[in-house]
């Protein structure tokens, strides 16, 4: 069986501050999502694979949560590794939306999860390091929306290798 994968394009986004009152930028989206599966078929064990240019959660959220709304997920929840990601607030809001942030030490640190309020499964995907090298990140995406069978951590060590 082949999947089919497509990445999701957004072209540019507004995304973090440099500062407070520093300009916004404007930056591409590193995100690939797998295709929708179709009922009965196995799902994989991630979703797809993102790649944030830096490591404040809050400030490459706004981002993500536009990228995944474009293919009709209403995220209002999102977990994450606290061993990954610091100073993160229970709640922020983005897009005039209240999110709910929810960090968890036993969460995989490669791995984040985006609750859609619509009730659809939850988005799970591979966090690619903000250190990692182009390669890298297009080895680890291609693999987080081909595989069936690979976790985070084995995603990012096959990615590496």
């Amino acid at each position: 069986m082949t999947t089919t994968t497509r990445t999701l394009d957004v072209g540019l986004v507004p995304a973090a501050r440099t500062s407070a009152a520093g300009p916004l930028l404007l930056r591409p989206l590193r995100l690939q999502l797998r295709s929708p599966q179709p009922p009965g078929v196995a799902r994989g064990l991630v979703d797809g694979a993102w790649w944030p240019y830096s490591d404040d959660l809050v400030a490459e959220l706004g981002s993500l949560l536009e990228g995944v709304a474009q293919r009709g997920h209403r995220v209002h929840r999102v977990s994450y590794s606290l061993d990954a990601w610091t100073d993160v607030p229970r709640k922020v809001l983005i897009g005039g939306t209240l999110v709910r942030l929810g960090g968890y030490r036993t969460q995989h640190s490669s791995v984040l999860h985006l609750i859609d309020s619509s009730g659809k499964a939850p988005l799970v995907l591979v966090v690619i390091p903000t250190t990692a090298t182009q390669d890298v990140a297009q080895r680890a995406s291609e693999l987080a929306v081909t595989s069936t069978l690979l976790d985070a951590g084995r995603i990012l060590d096959a990615a590496t290798s």
